[in-house]
């Protein structure tokens, strides 16, 4: 494990890659391409947001279905990784899961919820489809997509025969990247190479981001009792530190980054990834990247902890979470965040 902290970083060659005479290299080809996107963010306030596959099927109250059955999942604080596993996998998974082991690279984006690792896919879709692979061997995917959004069964089956087909295709010198949020250590298995990208965050701010997004439940606060609403909260906190742990249990190369320096120091993270899959980047196209994604909301589209604040009786249900739960209190505690 990579403890990211501000101050490591790995070494990465400073050569661009090799190019024909008068034709721009891959990297000065992104380069480019990210200075002009940069510009029309400047003017027009545009922001980049992860691409869904199959999104012109999904819909806002589907997206918000799926949020539920996710955060809704109950793990015993005592739960090892082997019970996390069939308790993450609440649904049948694709017949050819895992992936056969033949791919060149698979990057696995598991950070706990709400800490920066939409920003991460970002970053790392970018870096790895524009320097070392190629648009017909780069696949890019949120794991068991339609398990999380509860598509119509006609469109489950599409999608299921749509990723079977690719996962077919797949051969040695195919990149995968994927984000999954939950435990699934088939995709540890992914390619012959995989690299885990984990994320951690203060709870009580994670949890915030949660709730204003309406992802613990599908009906209002008032519904609720307070010790449901609060039972809620803490199992969906544990079950995420038992994702978490998991993760960084069972990963051979992985990366662990804190969310503040996932902005603050998006070039010491880059060094680190293009370091562990293999990637000849340079430190200026590494720069250029952690400074074009660095800076954005990986995913706009759900409430951060800057948005307006939270109601007492919200505040009140996540201290009590907290307060019943020796498991939250020790992750804060070993990584150096507050209690409530």
């Amino acid at each position: 494990i990579i403890e990211l902290n501000g101050s490591r970083g790995g070494n990465t060659s400073s050569q661009g890659l090799a190019k024909a005479p008068g034709v721009p290299s891959r990297e000065d080809a992104l380069a480019e391409r990210l200075r002009k996107e940069m510009e029309i963010r400047r003017y027009r306030r545009r922001v980049r947001i992860v691409q869904w596959p199959n999104h012109s099927i999904v819909t806002p109250d589907v997206l918000a279905s799926a949020a539920v059955r996710f955060t809704t999942a109950r793990h015993p604080p005592d739960a090892d990784c082997d019970m996390v596993a069939k308790l993450d996998n609440f649904n049948e998974s694709l017949p050819l899961d895992p992936v056969p082991e033949q791919c060149r690279l698979g990057v696995v984006v598991a950070g706990l919820p709400r800490s920066g690792s939409s920003t991460q896919y970002n970053m790392t879709i970018e870096i790895t489809r524009g320097l070392f692979s190629d648009e017909e061997h780069f696949h890019s995917l949120y794991w068991d997509f339609h398990k999380h959004m509860r598509l119509k069964p006609k469109y489950v089956d599409q999608h299921l025969i749509r990723t079977q087909a690719k996962l077919l295709r797949m051969g040695e010198d195919d990149v995968v990247v994927t984000k999954c949020h939950e435990y699934k250590p088939q995709l540890l298995r992914l390619c012959r190479k995989t690299v885990v990208l984990l994320s951690r965050r203060n709870l009580i701010e994670s949890a915030r981001s949660i709730i204003k997004a309406n992802w613990l439940s599908g009906k209002r606060f008032e519904e609720f009792s307070s010790e449901e609403y609060s039972a809620r909260i803490r199992g969906f906190l544990e079950a995420s530190i038992n994702r978490y742990e998991c993760w960084k249990q069972h990963s051979d190369l992985a990366i662990e980054v804190e969310f503040e320096n996932i902005s603050r120091e998006s070039a010491s993270f880059l060094k680190d990834y293009v370091m562990r899959a293999g990637i000849n980047a340079s430190p200026e196209i590494i720069s250029l990247i952690a400074q074009y994604y660095g800076a954005t909301e990986g995913n706009p589209s759900i409430p951060s902890t800057k948005s307006k604040g939270m109601s007492p009786e919200w505040e009140a249900g996540l201290s009590r979470a907290f307060a019943e739960s020796e498991k939250i209190q020790d992750f804060q505690r070993r990584y150096g965040y507050p209690q409530m």
